[in-house]
C-alpha cells in the first residue's frame, strides 16, 4: 500500500523539527523525543527521554560530561561536609548558623543567697530543687546549689545533693553577722558556705562537739534574726535546745532567757556594738512620724539576743506624770540612741543592710497605697542620702542584701538587683 504524505510532528510536543536517526526512526530535536513511523497507519510509537534542564535545540550531554558533572557535584558535596563538620566542632551551639535553644530550668522549693568572693565581686547561690523542662535530658532534675557570677549571669559551678524527701520541701539560707552563710534543707541537714571553694559543707558532728545533742538531731530551723544568729535544734529524743554556731554554744530555754537578760547588766567594760531600725507605726501615737535609729547595746558576742523595738508610747512615772517615749519594753537594753535623720519622711521603710559606712534601706516614695518601692543608700555617720534607685514595677524587696566592691546587690521575690554608687542599675538577674 502506497504511503500517504503527511507532515510528521512529534507526538509529543508537536513540533516537526526533527531529525532522522536511522529508517523511520526519528528524534525531536526540540524536547528529545524519539519515535518511529508505522506501516499502513502509519501510527507513530514514540519514547520519552524527559530532561527538565534542557530547552531548545541544545544537542544532548555526551557521556563523558555526565560523568564529569557527577565527579563536580561529589567534590562539591565533599567541601561542604567538611565545611559542616568544621563548623561544628567550633561552635557546638550552633548549626547551620541557627542557635540552639538554651537549656531551660523551673525552680521550686527554693532559696536564693550573695555573697562576695576574694575580690569583693558578687556571687549569687541559687539552692532547691531544679527541673529540667526543656532541651536536655529530665534525669539530670534535682536539688542543687548553683554558683552564679551574678554581674555576668553565667554559671560557675552546680553542685547536686541527695537530700531525702519531705512532706514539705523547702531550702532556706541565712548569713550571720560575722558573715557566715549557713543552710537548711527540708529542716532535717545543715550546711555551711565554704566561700572559697564554692561548696556547701554537710554539718554532722554537733552531735559529738556538744553532749546535748548527743541523741542526735532531727530537725533545723533558724531563729528570728531579732534573737540572735543561731538555730532551733530537736533531738532525736524530743529534746529543745539553740545553737549558736560563731559562739559555738548550746543553750537550753532557760539559758537562753538567762543570756538575754545579761545584756541588760551594764557592764562598762562590756563590748558593745551598733545598730540601725526604724520605729514602727505607733498606735498610741499615730501621728508620730517613722524614724531611723541608731543605737548602740551590749555585744552578745555571737550567743542570745534581744533587741529594742522602737515605738512611741507612754507610762506614768513615780510622780503620777504621763511619760512619753521612743520605744517599748526593751529600752533598758540601750545604751545610747539617736535619730539619724531627724525630720525625715518614711513609708513602709525597712533595713536592708548595714556596717560602719552605709546603710541600704527600702522604702515606698510616698504614703499611697500603690506608691512604688525606692531603694535608698545612707552615710552611716550622717545619714545624708548617698543615692536613690527608684523602680517602676511593685516590688517588695527582702532584708537580705549585701555590699560589694561597687555598690549593693539586693533581692525580689523574681529578681535581683546590682546597683552601683551612683544609684545606676549594673544588672538584674532573673531568679525564676
Amino acid at each position: 500500500m502506497a504511503r500517504e504524505i503527511k507532515a510528521i510532528q512529534c507526538p509529543k510536543c508537536g513540533s516537526t523539527k526533527k531529525v532522522e536517526i536511522r529508517a523511520d526512526y526519528y528524534r525531536c530535536t526540540n524536547c528529545d523525543t524519539e519515535y518511529f513511523l508505522d506501516d499502513d497507519d502509519i501510527t507513530i510509537t514514540h519514547n520519552v527521554n524527559y530532561n527538565p534542564a534542557h530547552t531548545g535545540n541544545a544537542p544532548v550531554k555526551k557521556p563523558a560530561a555526565v560523568i564529569g558533572l557527577v565527579f563536580l557535584f561529589i567534590i562539591i558535596g565533599s567541601l561542604l561536609a567538611f565545611w559542616l563538620t568544621f563548623q561544628s566542632s567550633n561552635s557546638p551551639d550552633t548549626v547551620l548558623g541557627v542557635e540552639k535553644p538554651d537549656t531551660e530550668y523551673s525552680w521550686r522549693d527554693h532559696d536564693v543567697v550573695a555573697f562576695t568572693d576574694e575580690n569583693n565581686m558578687p556571687i549569687l547561690i541559687l539552692f532547691g530543687q531544679r527541673d529540667i523542662i526543656t532541651g536536655d535530658d529530665t534525669s539530670k532534675s534535682g536539688k542543687y546549689a548553683i554558683y552564679y557570677d551574678f554581674l555576668s549571669g553565667k554559671e560557675i559551678k552546680a553542685e547536686r545533693f541527695e537530700i531525702p524527701k519531705a512532706e514539705r520541701e523547702n531550702f532556706v539560707f541565712k548569713t550571720f553577722r560575722n558573715g557566715d552563710v549557713y543552710a537548711i534543707a527540708n529542716n532535717m541537714l545543715l550546711y555551711k558556705l565554704d566561700k572559697q571553694s564554692m561548696s556547701l559543707k554537710s554539718v554532722t558532728t554537733l552531735d559529738k562537739e556538744h553532749a546535748e545533742l548527743s541523741a542526735g538531731i532531727a530537725d533545723y530551723d533558724f531563729i528570728n534574726d531579732s534573737y540572735g544568729d543561731g538555730m532551733k535544734v530537736l533531738t532525736n529524743d524530743g529534746k529543745n535546745y539553740s545553737y549558736y554556731p560563731i559562739a559555738n554554744v548550746v543553750f537550753d530555754k532557760d539559758q537562753v532567757r538567762q543570756a538575754e537578760r545579761s545584756l541588760k547588766i551594764k557592764d562598762a567594760k562590756a563590748k558593745t556594738i551598733t545598730f540601725y531600725d526604724f520605729s514602727q507605726q505607733s498606735t498610741s501615737f499615730p501621728d508620730e512620724k517613722i524614724q531611723l535609729y541608731k543605737f548602740t547595746q551590749k555585744d552578745n558576742m555571737g550567743g542570745p539576743n534581744d533587741w529594742t523595738y522602737f515605738e512611741w508610747s507612754s507610762y506614768y512615772g513615780n510622780n503620777g506624770a504621763l511619760i512619753k517615749q521612743p520605744y517599748r519594753g526593751t529600752g533598758d537594753l540601750l545604751i545610747k540612741y539617736k535619730d539619724l535623720t531627724p525630720g525625715r519622711l518614711y513609708f513602709s521603710p525597712k533595713t536592708l543592710f548595714y556596717d560602719e559606712d552605709y546603710i541600704l534601706i527600702s522604702m515606698k516614695t510616698t504614703a499611697g497605697k500603690n506608691a512604688k518601692v525606692a531603694l535608698q543608700c545612707l552615710d552611716a555617720k550622717t545619714g545624708d542620702i548617698v543615692f536613690t534607685y527608684p523602680f517602676t514595677d511593685d516590688v517588695y524587696l527582702d532584708e537580705n542584701a549585701i555590699r560589694y566592691k561597687n555598690g549593693f546587690v539586693a533581692f525580689s521575690g523574681m529578681f535581683a538587683v546590682a546597683v552601683d554608687m551612683n544609684g545606676k542599675l549594673v544588672k538584674e538577674f532573673k531568679l525564676l
